[in-house]
């Protein structure tokens, strides 16, 4: 929760900085993501021992491409027919964006630098800064009244993707469907799913949750910029990740006032999760 109050005020806080003395951060934005991919993706390669990894790539991929497959499905549904969704997309594929992710997991793998989850925190405390002061230039009333309506369909059609791919993986996976759920509505806060399904479930099946909620994120870096016209279905996606680490792929990709609809997203579901993961293993 001080995480979550301390993130806010400083992206909201140089929201109205960046205004006020006309500041653009967007330049900084693309350097500080890589740098929170690498490592992000460091640390969590410390978190799996090699004779689990086998099996649970194998389950949490598996998980992971049916989250994939049933969310942005049904976003396909509701995307949206404005004009102004196609017209600030970017046309080049991101490869830094993976590059960064395999260079940071070979590097935690190698390297075991006890403090990746502080420095991952105060990346993040510098990358609100940054979208605070880049955001501000699609800031209106129409931008927040359109944003708040797009991130109540994503989060609806992120719930619904959980629950669908959570009933698919079931049969396929040896594992209960409370606890599939459970990992499905960790909406990309692995950090919170991981430990928290550790505790209720076990370590094993707290992995797991880490690992698929980890692919979430960052295949959502991944595939914002390449399918680009489902952008509900991307927010939701996203999942909670959209209100800081996935954020600036968002507004890199559709524009500065993108990023209304995706923080509004992540900061809602953040608030959701621990209740419905909590609420998921109890069935």
């Amino acid at each position: 929760m001080i995480y979550t109050v301390l993130f806010l005020s400083i992206y909201v806080g140089s929201m109205i900085l960046g205004r006020i003395l006309k500041i653009d951060g967007s330049k900084l934005m693309t350097p500080v993501v890589l740098v929170l991919i690498f490592t992000v993706s460091a640390w969590a390669s410390t978190q799996v021992g090699l004779q689990q990894l086998k099996d649970l790539l194998l389950y949490s991929l598996i998980f992971t491409t049916l989250l994939v497959l049933s969310t942005l499905g049904l976003g396909a549904l509701l995307r949206d027919r404005g004009h102004s969704e196609e017209a600030k997309v970017r046309a080049s594929f991101p490869y830094h964006y993976p590059l960064a992710l395999v260079l940071g997991w070979l590097f935690g793998y190698f390297v075991r630098f006890p403090p990746y989850s502080s420095a991952v925190t105060y990346e993040l405390y510098v990358l609100a800064a940054v979208v605070g002061t880049s955001i501000w230039r699609g800031l209106s009333l129409r931008t927040v009244r359109v944003g708040g309506v797009r991130a109540l369909l994503s989060i609806g059609v992120a719930l619904g993707g959980a629950v669908v791919a959570s009933v698919a993986v079931t049969p396929l996976s040896g594992v209960g469907f409370n606890a599939n759920l459970a990992a499905a509505l960790g909406m990309g806060w692995y950090s919170f799913t991981g430990p928290a399904l550790a505790a209720y479930v076990s370590p094993y099946y707290g992995v797991a949750a880490f690992l698929v909620n980890f692919f979430r994120e960052q295949l959502t870096y991944v595939l914002v910029p390449a399918v680009r016209r489902n952008q509900v279905g991307l927010l939701a996606l996203g999942g909670a990740t959209t209100m800081d680490d996935t954020l600036p792929v968002f507004v890199s990709t559709f524009g500065p006032e993108s990023g209304v609809s995706a923080a509004v997203n992540g900061v809602l579901l953040t608030l959701l999760v621990p209740l419905m993961v909590s609420l998921a293993v109890a069935l």
